[in-house]
């Protein structure tokens, strides 16, 4: 499911305007936080899933890699 969500991500990061801080504030987290999240080093909660489906217009299971 991670490499879904890095994935997803880093599209939306590419998108003008979008920056890791603005996503990092999204979804609720701190930037350094974020990193662990998009570097696997740690791993992401639901909670935090449910707002990158959000921010991305993504489906959860598309995030979870079952689409």
């Amino acid at each position: 499911m991670t490499e879904q969500i890095n994935e997803k991500l880093g599209a939306w990061l590419l998108g003008e305007g979008h920056t890791r801080e603005l996503l990092a504030q999204g979804i609720g987290i701190t930037r350094p936080t974020l990193q662990t999240r998009l570097n696997g080093s740690s791993k992401w909660y639901w909670e935090e899933v449910v707002k990158v489906a959000e921010i991305t217009n993504s489906d959860l299971n598309e995030l979870a890699g079952l689409k």
